[in-house]
């Protein structure tokens, strides 16, 4: 209870009428939210308290950037990817993002990667989130917004594409190149894939840049609404009147297969990869880290002549 009164007090404008703790049967454990009507596609109403927690007691982030960073080119792609340590995906993740310009990996510890080209930022805390919502995922927009949004924004400076990747997606990084150079978008201008897609997230420096200038009144307003991260960047932006730009995947030929319908299988995936002319540009979810890493070796050579 405490703690959720502390957060009323922070937040008080976070939307209309913001007031009880639900007294369920295993006490007090829910925050909430009254009048909301703002949350996507009715995830809510209900914000377990660890998620309050996990907002009042965030942990601390400060490493200094690789001086790789500083090398960059313009309109380079940079992926990266938010892993836990012990993640079975580890190898197949790191080869998969070797087929990016740069990459980097957020993740609370170093030791499991080798790190040998300093691109793993390590972050000093669990990264333990609740579930729930309509699809019980993963409410970890806290965790992010420090360990990876906060960073990137105030660490990239020069004017590169960031894709985000989901550990278990994987992603054909010369084909969401090749995309994202048709698309005649500059990077300095503020761009992002939004919540079209939340295994592929693609957003510009630009997009920081101004992220910066909004993350306050973003916290104020959105962070109890959106509280998974595919969902609060777009979000902060709409929640705020700041214009930007969506790159819109279909559009732009950034296509996906999902694990949702026929094409949705390791077979689909695979097919895809040897087409040479396929605008398929990533698959999700493959969790088994033996097909993973498969797709992953045979992707890589889908844009090799």
């Amino acid at each position: 209870k405490t703690a959720i009164l502390s957060t009323l007090e922070k937040y008080p404008n976070t939307c209309g009428l913001l007031s009880k703790c639900a007294n369920l049967e295993n006490g007090w454990k829910y925050w909430s939210v009254q009048n909301c009507g703002t949350w996507h596609e009715g995830d809510g109403p209900n914000i377990p308290l660890s998620y309050v927690n996990l907002v009042l007691k965030p942990a601390a982030l400060n490493p200094p950037p690789p001086k790789w960073l500083s090398t960059m080119n313009p309109g380079d792609l940079l992926c990266t990817a938010v892993i836990p340590p012990k993640s079975r995906l580890i190898p197949s993740v790191l080869e998969m993002l070797k087929g990016c310009d740069h990459f980097l990996l957020f993740s609370n510890s170093s030791v499991e990667y080798n790190d040998v080209d300093h691109s793993v930022i390590s972050w000093n805390g669990s990264m333990q989130v609740p579930y729930g919502g309509k699809f019980h995922s993963a409410l970890n927009t806290p965790i992010f917004l420090k360990m990876y949004f906060d960073w990137l924004a105030n660490n990239i400076h020069k004017p590169v594409w960031i894709a985000k990747v989901d550990p278990d997606t994987v992603l054909v990084p010369c084909r969401l190149r090749q995309a994202l150079n048709r698309s005649g978008y500059n990077p300095r201008s503020p761009i992002m894939s939004g919540t079209g897609c939340g295994p592929l997230e693609v957003l510009s420096t630009g997009a920081l840049r101004k992220y910066l200038e909004i993350k306050d009144r973003c916290e104020k307003k959105t962070l109890f609404l959106y509280p998974q991260e595919d969902l609060y960047m777009e979000y902060c932006f709409k929640g705020t009147s700041t214009q930007f730009t969506k790159l819109e995947f279909n559009k732009h030929g950034i296509l996906a297969i999902e694990l949702d319908g026929n094409r949705g299988s390791f077979a689909g995936m695979e097919r895809e990869c040897k087409r040479r002319n396929s605008s398929y540009t990533f698959g999700h979810p493959f969790k088994n880290e033996y097909l993973h890493k498969r797709l992953v070796e045979l992707c890589s050579q889908a844009c090799l002549s």
